[in-house]
């Protein structure tokens, strides 16, 4: 029985981050009073610096938040498409690999060597 209370907590605290994650659903402007207040207590901004960062944070944000809008309108004028061109069966295996066709597949041998190389330099 200890073993099974153990094991809970570990899973528990192994899955923790990733609810948290979850919950943690903000709109753009709470990302920004967020970034805000991350940045203020880091740096230790004051007043007037606030005043003058924020409108960078939030400009940041709406190009972020244009970015998304814009890469799920490609995404549904891309299965819009393949709607098009692939028959029932090969859309349902489609929709049954989430990764499939969606640039999230396998990473490429060494990319990561590269990325560690660069910030080397």
């Amino acid at each position: 029985m200890n073993n099974k209370l153990k094991l809970s907590a570990v899973a528990l605290s192994l899955l923790l981050p990733f609810i948290a994650q979850a919950a943690e659903e903000r709109s753009p402007e709470q990302r920004v009073e967020k970034k805000l207040e991350k940045m203020t207590e880091q740096l230790g901004l004051s007043a007037e610096q606030q005043a003058k960062v924020k409108p960078l944070l939030e400009a940041e944000e709406a190009r972020r938040e244009a970015e998304r809008k814009a890469d799920e309108a490609r995404k549904a004028e891309k299965r819009k498409q393949l709607e098009g061109i692939l028959d029932a069966e090969q859309l349902s295996k489609l929709d049954a690999e989430p990764k499939m066709g969606r640039g999230e597949g396998k990473k490429h041998k060494g990319e990561g060597k590269k990325h560690k190389d660069k910030a080397a330099e």
